[in-house]
């Protein structure tokens, strides 16, 4: 039931900026403390088994505009380290495709993470389009880590059978 309430919150949220409208700052700032207030929960519980798919469905709320961008990337690293997964992968890598150029670290953390913990996602075309150009953009850039974990990223695929990525090496 918990994780059915964030994924109404981001659906809400997603058909709201669809219809042209915005969503208000005050109900943004209360769904961000009311997230904080559960992943702080979840954080705190001797298993995370029964918060899995509770964290998972931020997924939902993070694919949108509405999700402020600097705090649904430190959300998603979150939810990505402690349950390995998210829910609509193929938004969530659409939106990270959107921030790469803000934050490029930060996606490529989550992106990293991503293809650790969610293979299924990797055949869609949506994916494909979306990971090549941020791999790309993220092994121009001066920060040695970020570089280092765009090429790590492009090892793990590469391992699992997607050899068209290594031609983004140098």
């Amino acid at each position: 039931m918990r994780g059915q309430i964030f994924a109404f919150i981001g659906r809400a949220f997603h058909h709201t900026e669809h219809a042209g409208e915005e969503v208000l700052s005050e109900i943004i700032e209360r769904c961000q403390r009311l997230w904080e207030w559960r992943l702080s929960k979840a954080q705190a519980a001797s298993s995370i088994k029964a918060y899995v798919q509770e964290l998972a469905s931020f997924g939902w709320w993070f694919r949108g505009e509405s999700c402020p961008p600097e705090w649904g990337l430190q959300q998603l690293e979150t939810v990505l380290t402690l349950v390995e997964r998210i829910d609509l992968s193929y938004a969530v890598i659409e939106r990270l495709a959107k921030l790469v150029e803000q934050n490029p670290s930060q996606v490529m953390k989550c992106l990293e993470r991503l293809v650790k913990g969610d293979t299924m996602m990797w055949t869609t075309a949506i994916w494909q389009q979306a990971v090549q150009p941020m791999l790309t953009y993220a092994l121009r850039q001066e920060a040695s880590e970020t570089r280092r974990r765009a090429n790590a990223i492009i090892s793990i695929l590469a391992l699992q059978g997607m050899t068209n990525f290594l031609d983004l090496l140098p």
